[in-house]
């Protein structure tokens, strides 16, 4: 069963009819004939209740087929979502869309508190059974904590899958950014959480997983993406025996750096052979990309592949202006600066 916090509200209310209300409601029902039940004040607050109820399914109504009716009644607070939260995944309270619709199956609750959506990631933020949400680590800013670990998937009416990129558990998870109408001009959304873990069960072997309970608790919503700047990229530099060619470098809350690797750092790793220990000392220093702000402040790394013949990274920034890009070993590599505007 779903219901939105508005139609909570609604049936919670205490709703004190006018004194003569009553009167008033008979005098009108004789001007047309007997009626055929008496008004008393119970039934008057009840029709009453009822049509603020029926208010609020026309305001769901409303906010399926007309995405932005939707966004403009969508105000309920966000205090589920704590400022250092944000700042894990790059985001302000006012950036994030407030949803805020629980569902229940199998004995547990899930509310979808919030999304997210820029040209580079789309975020979604749950609250399962009234845990608190995860928090960041320190010094990593890593979101941990959480109790349940959620399966799930999202996609949107016009068709299209997306693929999650990481997660806490279920507090915060992280897709990739909407497509086609979906990013253009808000096509519904439905995520659905198939299956629940809870970690803070100890399985009773290292063979053995998590409990997990299966469900169906499926969420409708609508996101207005944010938009993505493609910043102008730096010529191909070769730095030892390997060059370095950035095919996309983009910005919103975040940065994405996509660069084609070649030359003698891909032929060391692809002589890399299954095995304890990993890969040979300084194998991985070709692939190193570190991002800071104009203060030297290193950003925390969000998602990525490094490796092969591609490095792909992003970045959580500090906010607009100029940032340093690192590109290759600690010593001996290659800086780049780039501005990167207010989205």
């Amino acid at each position: 069963m779903s219901r939105t916090p508005l139609e909570t509200r609604l049936r919670s209310l205490a709703i004190e009819p006018p004194d003569d209300l009553v009167a008033r409601a008979q005098a009108r029902v004789r001007a047309f004939g007997r009626p055929r039940h008496r008004l008393t004040p119970a039934l008057v607050a009840a029709l009453v209740a009822a049509a603020l109820v029926v208010l609020a399914t026309a305001n769901e109504a409303a906010a399926y087929l007309v995405p932005a009716y939707g966004r403009s009644i969508a105000d309920t607070p966000l205090g589920l979502l704590t400022q250092p939260l944000l700042r894990a995944g790059g985001q302000t309270a006012e950036q994030v869309t407030p949803i805020g619709t629980t569902v229940t199956s199998a004995g547990h609750s899930i509310q979808l508190v919030g999304a997210y959506a820029d040209g580079l990631q789309t975020t979604i933020y749950l609250q399962v059974d009234g845990q608190p949400l995860a928090a960041p680590a320190t010094p990593t800013g890593k979101v941990v904590g959480d109790r349940y670990l959620a399966a799930m998937e999202l996609t949107d009416d016009a068709g299209h899958r997306y693929q999650a990129r990481g997660s806490s558990g279920s507090s915060v998870t992280e897709f990739e950014p909407l497509r086609g109408p979906a990013a253009r001009s808000g096509v519904r959304l439905t995520l659905r959480v198939t299956s629940l873990r809870d970690l803070s069960v100890a399985p009773r072997s290292k063979q053995d997983a998590p409990p997990r309970v299966d469900g169906n608790w499926a969420f409708h919503f609508t996101l207005k993406q944010r938009p993505a700047v493609d910043l102008p990229l730096p010529t191909p530099l070769t730095i030892r025996d390997t060059t370095y060619t950035f095919t996309s470098i983009r910005a919103a809350d975040t940065m994405a750096v996509k660069i084609k690797v070649s030359g003698g750092a891909v032929t060391r790793w692809s002589q890399i052979r299954p095995g304890p220990g990993g890969p040979p000392p300084g194998t991985m220093e070709p692939y190193r990309v570190e991002l800071y702000n104009a203060a030297g402040v290193a950003q925390r790394i969000g998602f990525g592949s490094f490796g092969g013949d591609q490095i792909d990274a992003s970045w959580v920034l500090d906010g607009s202006g100029r940032y340093r890009l690192h590109v290759g070993p600690e010593q001996g590599g290659a800086d780049y600066w780039f501005d990167v505007p207010r989205a």
